[in-house]
């Protein structure tokens, strides 16, 4: 029997599942020079399901057997902080590498686009970034084929002192 991935927004029951997949990311990213919390991370994720304001979006895999979540997608809307343009943008997406390249992410992607417009957001002010420093060649042609184009460019401090 073949799998089946759904795409759904996150529930509180995913939450146990989400950590662990936020921690892999953690640890196999840029950010893995930096503090990683538990419990920040699961109050977080419950405040990003509560809020109308923020996004999870999740893919589901099921087996015929089992559901596993196999990638996940946050963000959130705000003003921007010169005028009430409303503007959106990522706070991850992540895929476990088992299921890279399996046309996850771009339907992760139009969930959040649609999510975006939904709560009023103009295209030109749907973002979204690469952060973690982990296959950015291949994230950025999928951004690009997805419609987004580069804006800017994020750096790490790499003090050598």
């Amino acid at each position: 029997m073949s799998t089946i991935i759904d795409i759904r927004a996150g529930q509180k029951r995913d939450i146990p599942a989400l950590e662990q997949l936020v921690k892999e990311l953690h640890d196999n990213s840029s950010f893995k020079y930096s503090h990683y919390s538990y419990d920040k991370t699961v109050s977080s994720i419950w405040e990003m399901i509560e809020q109308e304001h923020m996004c999870v979006f999740v893919a589901e895999e099921y087996d015929g057997e089992h559901y596993t979540i196999v990638g996940m997608f946050m963000g959130f809307v705000a003003d921007y902080w010169w005028g009430d343009s409303l503007s959106s943008s990522d706070l991850l997406l992540y895929i476990t590498p088992t299921h890279q390249g399996k046309k996850i992410a771009p339907s992760l992607l139009d969930e959040y686009v649609a999510w975006a417009r939904e709560q009023g957001v103009q295209p030109r002010q749907i973002n979204i970034g690469i952060s973690t420093g982990v296959n950015v060649e291949k994230t950025t042609a999928l951004y690009e084929q997805k419609g987004f184009k580069v804006s800017g460019v994020n750096f790490n401090y790499m003090n050598r002192g």
